[in-house]
C-alpha cells in the first residue's frame, strides 16, 4: 500500500521533467509569457494598444476625424467618377416600350 503513493508522485515528476524539458512545451511557455507581458499595463510595442492613456474625448476626436475623412474620400470618388463619366454615357429613356 505504501508504495502506491510514491509511484503516483514520481510519475508526476516525471510528467513535471518532462514538460519543462519537452519543446512544444517551452515554446508554449514563452508565447504564454510574451502575451502577459503585452498585457500588464505600461507595456508598449507592436500589437498593444494604445488607448488606455487617452480620455474619452480624445477617442470621440479621433473617431469623428476619421469618419470626416471617410465622407472626404467618398465625395471626392463620387465627383472624379461623375467627371470622367460625363458625355461618355447616355442615358436611354423608354417611351411606349421605345427607346428614345
Amino acid at each position: 500500500m505504501t508504495s502506491v503513493p510514491n509511484i503516483a508522485v514520481t510519475a508526476y515528476a516525471q510528467e513535471l521533467l518532462s514538460q519543462t524539458t519537452d519543446p512544444w512545451y517551452q515554446s508554449l511557455d514563452i508565447a504564454h509569457s510574451k502575451v502577459q507581458a503585452a498585457l500588464s499595463p505600461g507595456a508598449f510595442g507592436h500589437g498593444v494598444p494604445g488607448l488606455h492613456n487617452m480620455s474619452t474625448n480624445d477617442i470621440l476626436v479621433l473617431l469623428g476625424l476619421t469618419a470626416l475623412g471617410f465622407m472626404a474620400v467618398y465625395i471626392a470618388v463620387n465627383v472624379l467618377l461623375r467627371y470622367l463619366n460625363e458625355g461618355k454615357v447616355k442615358f436611354a429613356t423608354r417611351y411606349n416600350g421605345r427607346m428614345i
